[in-house]
């Protein structure tokens, strides 16, 4: 017979009432004594209760060799024996308390981890039901007020499908595409062109990677029915087109082949340039805040945004409009982003940067908030992703920071740029950085900086070159065009809008 507590051979065996076990007795009463219960299923036991289990004379003498830690031969030393057993004993009741205390602990700690992943998928449940109530939300408010006859669409999954497969089919082409930036031909810039603009307007450029042109911009003149057409420093031309007032937004298309603008008032509109044929869409313009095609995903319609965060399709004949995200009114966006893979799509509020996967358009978004995965301080004031895909560059207050789309949120890619007053463009790999700077009244100089990716910084090369502008005009906005042909300098003025040419 074997104690339940110390796991030895008896000397005096005992039974247990309760638990049918068997204990050495001075084990059991000291732990009854201490306890009260029994030590197997904690069922309240006293002393009185244990029974005594008669034994064999040889059943008595095997127990006593066992548990004798001396030869027979040593038992003239009981004082030394005594001890050495009560301390045995002791050690043997502390480790089973030991024991007995680990598996109660080990059962509480699995149960709060278990507590702990139901309540996770509870929380992220009632979080995504939350998201899918605001956009129910912001669908119904939309239906009730918008003006537009026509209804639009859900998304089917074909579409979804296909927007998969020829994006992964043009990542593969793209992979090893870079600028078309080459600093080392840069010349003097020399004044090429101005036209007169009215002070409403904002310029958008397209961005194609595998066509000749890697930049293209157009914007509108002060005469509303006319728009300027930009591909290279020798490429820019007068259009006419069927517009008789200002326009919200302009922007040509992947292919250069159409324009499309958003009125002040009613709906967007796509002007074919090749038919000269100008198609009505079901997008109300108001709130639209970022137009755009892909050059092959999806090629035959165009991605819009408005600034409640509502994302749609448009076929680029007018025909069909499909909302893949519904949006929210309780934020409000004021610029956004495509990313090269047709896919990953970012809208910017003041405060935060929401990227959202528009082939699973039931996701979360991934959100770069100012103050956490942004350590900046300020507003948010311009986004976009570079070329090879894997950056994201936002100014936000007076800096310029790359984040690393492959790592967690809020992980660099290069460290914060500082500005000052200047304005600043980027070519489309992200890598290469122009500022333009007041030095003179009247003169502006464009510095360029080069990333070095030992050092994750943007560094100067010394390369710098003047651009003369009118003393009483103020520069709105600026953008650097990297052409095969060489860049332009296209800076706006309240009035105007001025090209520089190297050539």
């Amino acid at each position: 017979m074997f104690c339940a507590i110390s796991g030895k051979p008896t000397r005096v065996p005992v039974l247990s009432p309760s638990s049918k076990c068997v204990f050495e007795k001075q084990l059991i009463e000291e732990y009854v004594q201490q306890e009260g219960k029994d030590p197997v299923n904690d069922a309240a036991l006293t002393v009185d209760q244990l029974i005594p289990i008669a034994q064999t004379p040889e059943q008595t003498s095997l127990a006593n060799n066992l548990n004798s830690s001396t030869l027979n031969s040593n038992y003239s030393i009981p004082n030394l024996l005594s001890s050495l057993q009560n301390e045995w004993d002791a050690v043997m009741l502390e480790n089973f308390k030991l024991r007995k205390q680990l598996n109660q602990c080990t059962k509480q700690l699995s149960t709060a981890l278990y507590q702990r992943d139901a309540a996770k998928i509870v929380a992220t449940k009632a979080m995504a039901a939350n998201e899918g109530l605001k956009r129910e939300l912001a669908q119904l408010v939309s239906e009730l007020g918008s003006t537009a006859a026509a209804e639009v669409e859900e998304p089917d999954m074909g579409l979804l499908e296909r927007l998969r497969h020829e994006s992964e089919a043009y990542l593969a082409k793209t992979r090893k595409i870079g600028s078309d930036f080459n600093l080392s031909v840069i010349a003097p810039f020399r004044l090429e062109k101005q036209y007169t603009v009215n002070d409403s307007l904002n310029l958008h450029r397209a961005i194609s990677l595998r066509l000749e042109s890697q930049q293209k911009l157009a914007f509108q003149l002060s005469i509303a029915s006319e728009v300027c057409s930009l591909i290279g420093p020798s490429n820019y031309r007068t259009i006419e087109v069927p517009l008789k007032d200002e326009v919200r937004y302009i922007k040509c298309t992947a292919s250069g082949e159409q324009l499309l603008f958003a009125p002040a008032h009613g709906s967007c509109c796509i002007h074919d340039l090749v038919k000269n044929v100008t198609y009505d869409t079901e997008v109300e313009s108001r709130g639209v805040i970022y137009m755009s095609s892909h050059e092959e995903i999806l090629s035959d319609h165009f991605l819009w945004a408005s600034n409640t965060g509502r994302i749609g399709l448009t076929t680029l004949n007018g025909e069909k409009t499909f909302v893949i995200i519904e949006g929210s009114s309780d934020e409000e966006f004021f610029t956004a982003t495509y990313h090269k893979d047709g896919i990953l799509f970012a809208l910017a509020s003041k405060s935060a940067i929401k990227i959202f996967d528009l082939s699973r358009p039931s996701e979360l978004p991934t959100v770069f908030q100012v103050g956490e995965q942004i350590n900046a301080e300020g507003e948010i004031k311009r986004v976009q992703f570079s070329s090879n895909g894997y950056w994201m560059v936002v100014q936000c207050g007076d800096v310029v920071i790359s984040f690393d789309l492959r790592k967690e949120p809020g992980t660099l890619a290069v460290n914060a740029f500082p500005l000052g007053t200047e304005l600043w463009d980027m070519d489309v790999s992200g890598r290469n950085l122009v500022l333009l700077t007041a030095s003179d009244d009247d003169h502006y100089k464009l510095d360029f900086y080069d990333f070095q990716k030992s050092k994750k910084i943007w560094k100067s090369v010394n390369t710098t070159f003047d651009v003369k502008i009118e003393q009483d005009s103020k520069i709105k906005d600026f953008l650097m065009l990297f052409t095969k042909e060489g860049p332009v300098a296209v800076i706006q003025t309240s009035n105007e809008v001025i090209l520089y040419t190297t050539q």
